[in-house]
């Protein structure tokens, strides 16, 4: 078995279940970080991009406040399509 293969058999491992990433660590006798590097190498929803390209649209007063965990605001328009307000949240 390769290396690569045992990282995704533990990738499916961790899947299968409803355990934290540092609980399934935990039970498995892995490190973390080792982990965590191979999920997002063999998790496609890991090549989501970090940034999103924004249109400019007509001034409107903001509705909404999406605030990110390390502080950042945005104060999408009210006009803002649904799309991109999608594509926003999944940055969190």
């Amino acid at each position: 078995m390769t290396r690569e293969q045992y990282w995704e058999d533990m990738v499916a491992k961790f899947q299968a279940t409803t355990l934290s990433q540092a609980a399934f660590c935990l039970e498995q006798d892995i490190k973390c970080h080792n982990f965590r590097y191979w999920l997002a190498k063999l998790t496609p929803s890991a090549q989501t991009p970090s940034f999103i390209k924004l249109a400019p649209f007509s001034k409107a007063i903001p509705v909404l406040v999406i605030e990110y965990p390390n502080g950042v605001k945005i104060h999408p328009a009210s006009n803002t399509p649904l799309a991109e307000l999608r594509a926003l949240i999944n940055l969190l």
